[in-house]
């Protein structure tokens, strides 16, 4: 569910489009046996190559109004049947979170550090790539395609759109009802006491200190969970602890934070 999850808000962060009908393909190891893994497959129409804006956005094959049939492809269908399972969401909000903040894997910086990281070791063989197929659509009006006016004009173009990509991502997925309008609680170190605040100025603070999910699954307040008792609480850890913390209003959870 983890990867599953992991593999569906990469493939809408990137805007891809030649999917889901197509370019789908998951796997797992016979030996040893393994679950199965989904992977983002000959993504080139992503990153708004065909000229879309804004690039993430929430596939409309996936979103709540969509009306699947029993032709739709398999993991649309999959998809629509894990959306009504709260503790999937609530998983799924979770590895948003993860990903998309703090120091997360696709954060701005951390994208564009990655897509630079990327580019300038193939920039050598762009040289090459341009010299055998440069020049194929000359017949049909288009100039020849080199590094320096193609390759790293496009280079520029993807990094402007990494900026902003999050915000954009996470308010389309707040409009299908994917991600909580809640925000979870936000940590302010300062020697061995952690500040946790309520961000959101309504809603309660619940977390652990024992590495468990204040949110047991169903929805319920987890056994053993704390309660904050206002939007601020000062928590003196000891070593070794992992503390969790949600918000909750009424029936509806943040996603989780965790320190470390």
């Amino acid at each position: 569910m983890v990867q599953f999850a992991d593999y569906v808000l990469l493939s809408w962060y990137i805007g891809m489009r030649d999917w889901p009908e197509n370019n789908s393909y998951a796997g797992h190891r016979n030996t040893p046996p393994s679950p199965v893994m989904f992977f983002v497959w000959d993504a080139e129409e992503s990153w708004a190559s065909a000229g879309e804006q804004p690039v993430a956005s929430v596939h409309p094959a996936f979103r709540a109004d969509a009306r699947p049939d029993p032709d739709s492809p398999d993991l649309v269908l999959l998809w629509h049947s894990l959306r009504r399972n709260r503790d999937f969401m609530t998983l799924f909000a979770d590895r948003v979170y993860l990903h998309c903040f703090n120091d997360g894997a696709l954060t701005e910086a951390k994208a564009i550090e990655r897509w630079r990281t990327l580019t300038d070791f193939i920039s050598d063989a762009v040289i090459a790539e341009s010299a055998r197929w440069g020049d194929v659509l000359e017949p049909f009006g288009q100039r020849t395609r080199t590094r320096d006016e193609t390759f790293y004009p496009e280079v520029e173009r993807v990094v402007s759109l990494m900026r902003g990509n999050v915000g954009t991502f996470i308010d389309g997925l707040r409009k299908e009802g994917y991600y909580p309008v809640i925000d979870p609680p936000q940590f302010s170190p300062g020697g061995r006491i952690l500040r946790l605040r309520n961000p959101n100025h309504r809603g309660t603070i619940y977390f652990t200190l024992s590495g468990e999910d204040p949110r047991a699954p169903g929805g319920e307040v987890a056994r053993g969970a704390l309660t904050g008792e206002s939007d601020e609480e000062e928590i003196a850890l000891e070593g070794g602890t992992t503390l969790k913390a949600r918000i909750r209003t009424r029936n509806a959870w943040s996603a989780l934070a965790a320190w470390p």
